[in-house]
């Protein structure tokens, strides 16, 4: 699966982030519909550093939240149905100051802020079991 983000500007000052994801800069990417999972009998690793523009820093994993299947949204259609996400719950820490985010995207513009890692989700495969 390959994840890209385009990233307009970062200013140090006040940390503003623009995202550009509008249709064509995500051509690559699905949809996703996410469903809250219940935890099975699974084993997961504890912890995981994550890097990214806002923080580099190790985020204790507390238990499966989200499972993400690829979806064909309004007849657009499903680019890869073999690639899904599922999302752990995560615990790191508060963002200082708040990333100012400016995100585009087929819904519109919309200003936003980055306050604390919440969710890690990772991609992968499934099977159904009767």
């Amino acid at each position: 699966m390959n994840w890209k983000l385009i990233v307009g500007a970062i200013v140090a000052t006040g940390v503003t982030v623009v995202l550009a994801a509008s249709p064509s800069s995500a051509a690559g990417l699905d949809h996703y519909k996410c469903y809250k999972v219940k935890k099975d009998v699974s084993v997961f690793p504890s912890s995981a550093l994550t890097v990214d523009q806002f923080s580099n820093e190790t985020v204790d994993i507390k238990k499966p939240f989200l499972w993400c299947n690829p979806v064909n949204k309004n007849g657009g259609g499903i680019i890869n149905n073999v690639d899904h996400l599922l999302c752990y719950k995560v615990k790191g820490a508060n963002l200082s100051p708040f990333p100012h985010i400016q995100s585009s995207n087929q819904f519109g513009v919309q200003t936003l802020f980055a306050k604390k890692p919440f969710l890690l989700c990772v991609p992968g495969s499934k099977q159904i079991i009767p």
